[in-house]
């Protein structure tokens, strides 16, 4: 199998979509509970659509748009959590 630059750049920007969603997690909530409970939740959530619909060995196999979408949905959360952080910057690039 060929892992190519693009494949790459794909694995680091999907990292950092679930570093984002857990940094939201633990930065969005006023209570500690809740900072926890989402810190790890969201993440974790995000990772077991990834798992269950993108990956490479995933376990329910869609056709392109299927996958593109769930790339869109994790790409797209990462995004509002860093804007609702109060970083548009961020959430654009």
């Amino acid at each position: 199998m060929h892992v190519g630059l693009n494949d790459v750049l794909r694995v680091l920007l999907e990292l950092f979509a679930f570093f984002s969603l857990g940094l939201w997690g633990f930065m969005a909530w006023p209570a500690p509970l809740w900072n926890v409970d989402f810190g790890l939740a969201t993440p974790a959530f995000a990772v077991f659509l990834w798992a269950l619909f993108r990956s490479p060995k995933a376990v329910v196999h869609l056709d392109p748009f299927g996958k593109a979408l769930i790339e869109i949905v994790i790409m797209g959360s990462a995004a509002l959590a860093w804007l609702m952080l109060g970083q548009p910057i961020i959430a654009i690039a």
